[in-house]
């Protein structure tokens, strides 16, 4: 074991005994590596990476790696390790490496260890924070696929010693910039945070997307995963690509993790949960519909918010108990996996037309979750699809698929506004840039393709 394991070494860190030598991953890079390059890699903590497969997780940890050997870190001070199944043994990986390092050396130097796929090894955490805490030069970068943070003490564990990141598929935005080196100016989110003439900059934004527009369609399809730009005309490949090699492998392989006891109960929840995407679930009512047990069916939907495939927010109530009880609204955390999942080839003309406005909900849904925390709101049949809370700011954002906004479209949406004095909202559709106001309230109407 222990040749074969510094056979792997030897493979996997060919820059230890070639200083030149660079991983090749290609020059473009997902926001995150600019995130952790700019702001976190120099810093005395370490780091995690979670997310779902195939989103680019080991591709930033080479990059990060590049970065490094051209910043000339020495290159012997640098591991990098993916672990499996068939291969969990982080002490000995650690051990090993370290064993060619004097006392000195160790004490003197700065270490970078990137272990991928850690979500295979048992009580990692408690490996990493004993050397974390015997030597603060020693700076881990780790990944999971599955959250590799199974249970709440792990986190409480490493608390003030590793900082957590999670590396979502990619968005509109990030698609395009990536395909077509698009590099704009205007966000939804820069806008909103502004104080100035929203409306112009919205204008201004919409000219930026404009050339773009038409890639929306085969985005929701197939362009969430970065190894699938080059093929998005291609739909059988991209297909089999997601069916294949990521919704399987999650449902047959990341829930063993979770010690699920049917495999076909957790994929038909799974796929419960794509048909209802955008929607409240009831869990009482699909235990009945099913026939599995009501804690069974909390326990799986639990592992499928662990595994990345899908997410829950709250209605957003006054009263935080009457929040917390509330009935979670499901969203998918891949549209790409969604469709694949119900064989839906064209989103913007789906089987069932009123599905059309849960895809683009679940779309603006993936584009914002990371602005602040984000809940749906419904008391007495009024309600708004989507408040994201931020430090200083309310932003209620209503979706519709028409092409033309009725007044009626607006009514929840004021009553909103006024009901927490707020004088700005969103409406997201089909149609273009406009605006409707009401006294001194102002809705913006955008084009769902601008998210």
């Amino acid at each position: 074991m222990m040749k074969d394991m510094k056979e792997m070494i030897v493979l996997l860190n060919k820059w230890q005994f070639k200083p030149d030598y660079r991983v090749e991953v290609g020059n473009r890079f997902r926001d995150l590596y600019f995130l952790l390059t700019q702001d976190f890699l120099d810093k005395d903590i370490s780091l995690s990476i979670s997310g779902l497969r195939r989103v680019g997780k080991t591709t930033i940890l080479y990059q990060l790696i590049n970065y490094l050997l051209d910043i000339k870190v020495n290159s012997r001070q640098i591991l990098y390790f993916q672990f499996s199944e068939d291969f969990t043994n982080l002490e000995k990986v650690l051990h090993f490496f370290f064993a060619g390092f004097t006392e000195e050396e160790i004490r003197r130097d700065n270490f970078y260890i990137f272990l991928d796929e850690l979500q295979y090894v048992r009580d990692w955490q408690n490996i990493l924070k004993s050397y974390i805490d015997q030597n603060a030069k020693i700076k881990f970068v780790v990944t999971g696929s599955a959250s590799i943070y199974l249970r709440k003490r792990v986190k409480e564990s490493l608390a003030g010693r590793i900082l957590d990141f999670t590396l979502p598929v990619l968005s509109f935005a990030e698609m395009i910039r990536l395909r077509d080196d698009f590099e704009g100016e205007y966000s939804f989110e820069s806008i909103i945070k502004s104080e100035g003439d929203k409306l112009a900059m919205f204008k201004k934004f919409q000219g930026e997307r404009l050339p773009y527009r038409k890639l929306i369609g085969k985005y929701l399809v197939a362009g969430e995963f970065p190894a699938l730009l080059p093929y998005l005309d291609d739909l059988v490949y991209c297909r089999k690509y997601l069916t294949d090699g990521i919704i399987d492998k999650i449902l047959q392989k990341d829930i063993r993790l979770f010690e699920v006891e049917k495999e076909e109960e957790m994929v038909a929840l799974y796929r419960i949960c794509c048909s209802n995407m955008a929607q409240m679930i009831n869990l009482r009512n699909v235990s009945a519909e099913t026939g599995m047990a009501y804690q069974t069916v909390k326990k799986y939907l639990s592992v499928l918010k662990k595994t990345f495939l899908i997410d829950g927010v709250k209605n957003r109530q006054r009263s935080i108990r009457a929040q917390i009880k509330s009935q979670d609204k499901v969203f998918s955390l891949s549209v790409n996996l969604t469709l694949s999942m119900l064989s839906i080839e064209n989103p913007l003309n789906p089987p069932y037309l009123d599905f059309k406005g849960h895809i683009i909900e679940n779309f603006v849904y993936n584009s914002i979750r990371e602005m602040g925390e984000v809940y749906y709101y419904n008391l007495a049949s009024k309600e708004v699809d989507i408040v994201v809370e931020l430090a200083k700011k309310i932003v209620p954002i209503e979706v519709k698929s028409n092409i033309k906004i009725k007044k009626t479209d607006t009514n929840h949406l004021f009553g909103f506004m006024q009901k927490n004095q707020l004088t700005e909202g969103y409406l997201v559709y089909g149609g273009d840039l406009d605006k409707r106001e009401n006294g001194e309230l102002t809705i913006y109407l955008l084009p769902y393709w601008l998210f």
